[in-house]
């Protein structure tokens, strides 16, 4: 029945948490807490050549608006977006959603994850503010669409966080780990935003063919931060010399387009199952139909209805 919150409808939003959880852990393993991988975190932080080409078009312009003024405004309009299509509670989580992952970046980076001994002594920068900020635009975007539109935002969301992720990496402000950490954070605040704005159903709904497989939303949001590597390179990112420098480059390029755009499309797929057509205004409870009232006892009266609906003939009288 409509509004029923089953455990079927909780699990794929429980999936996304969970996995965000898991994927922030592990970065932070890989980047922070085993010494030989964090080497190699740091080997391939160095295998970028630097300084950027100044030529790399849309991406850099992408990444160069990546700051407070444009993240109010893409958000302030996703909200509004969410607002025309008479989704209440979805225009109050996207802001929540953007507020809070900028705020949990922050703080873990500040307070929370430190270096284990034998790591390469460098400064820490796991999870990666940039790529936050460019992941909860794309996310939001996929948000506020309207369903038929949600895989152009896929595409699209998954080039700006694309755009962002190699950027960062380019610019050798961050590393890999710190790239996936900050999927891994906006993948589990996604399963919480949607858990506090959807219009829960009995049965999710999902998209017919390749969709329902959560196939086509993390395809499209791949193929965008493809794109997006292909212009930072297009525009002249390149590695050092050197084989090495060279998988390791390209190696990590292929790893976080791959994570960044299944989460920008696993976050698509979950709002495509639960963020359903028509108002999601606050709930009202609504009375159960009653039955229809059936013939008083003793038959029924001249000229009134019997239990069918039909209209009974009066009785004639006595000879």
């Amino acid at each position: 029945m409509n509004g029923l919150r089953t455990a079927r409808a909780y699990g794929d939003l429980l999936a996304l948490l969970i996995g965000g959880v898991l994927v922030l852990a592990g970065a932070a393993w890989f980047g922070l807490w085993h010494p030989s991988t964090a080497r190699l975190d740091e080997d391939i932080h160095k295998a970028y050549a630097v300084p950027v080409p100044p030529n790399t078009g849309v991406v850099h312009w992408v990444f160069d608006h990546i700051d407070a003024g444009p993240i109010l405004l893409v958000t302030f309009a996703c909200a509004v977006a969410a607002l025309v299509q008479r989704q209440l509670r979805l225009t109050l989580a996207i802001p929540a959603f953007t507020g809070t992952a900028l705020w949990l970046n922050d703080y873990l980076k500040a307070s929370v994850f430190e270096r284990s001994p034998g790591t390469p002594m460098v400064p820490l920068s796991l999870p990666s503010g940039h790529t936050t900020a460019g992941l909860v635009l794309a996310v939001g975007l996929v948000f506020a669409l309207p369903r038929v539109a949600r895989p152009l935002g896929s595409l699209v969301g998954g080039f700006v966080a694309g755009a962002v992720g190699i950027g960062v990496l380019a610019w050798q402000w961050h590393r890999p780990s710190d790239v996936v950490a900050s999927c891994g954070v906006v993948l589990a605040l996604a399963g919480i935003a949607l858990a506090a704005a959807a219009r829960y159903t009995s049965r999710p709904r999902a998209r017919a063919a390749g969709f329902d497989l959560a196939v086509g939303h993390p395809a499209l949001g791949v193929v965008g931060a493809g794109l997006a590597f292909w212009r930072w390179w297009a525009g002249g990112v390149h590695p050092l010399p050197g084989s090495r420098a060279h998988t390791l480059f390209f190696g990590t390029a292929a790893v976080v387009c791959v994570v960044i755009g299944v989460t920008v499309g696993l976050c698509a797929v979950a709002a495509d199952r639960h963020l359903l057509p028509g108002s999601t205004w606050w709930p009202t409870r609504t009375r159960p139909a009653q039955p229809p009232a059936g013939p008083p006892a003793g038959g029924s009266p001249a000229g009134g209805q019997t239990a069918g609906g039909q209209t009974a003939p009066a009785r004639k009288g006595a000879a």
